[in-house]
């Protein structure tokens, strides 16, 4: 009885050894996939719908315009923080 109960705290032991080491070599830690991830830091695009039928409520052309709408106000809103960081760092200099 002895002998088969330390066998299978043996045998639990080394598959959780295992399964430790597996989880180990995975490294899926967010600083070891920001080291892989490319330099410049895009925000993933955004996936539109689409439809071709006959009521269609999204068309390729509409996610066109919905597109060019997105990133004309991300340009906007770039320039809009690039003024207010010139404003700021204008307005420390002056004091």
């Amino acid at each position: 009885m002895k002998s088969s109960f330390i066998a299978f705290i043996a045998i639990v032991a080394a598959t959780l050894l295992a399964s430790t080491a597996s989880h180990a070599a995975q490294n899926e830690s967010p600083a070891a996939a920001a080291d892989t991830a490319p330099a410049a830091k895009e925000a993933p695009r955004r996936v539109l719908p689409l439809d071709h039928g006959p009521r269609a409520q999204s068309t390729p052309w509409l996610n066109e315009q919905t597109r060019q709408r997105e990133a004309k106000a991300a340009a906007e809103a770039a320039r809009m923080a690039g003024q207010s960081k010139d404003q700021s760092s204008a307005g420390a200099a002056t004091n």
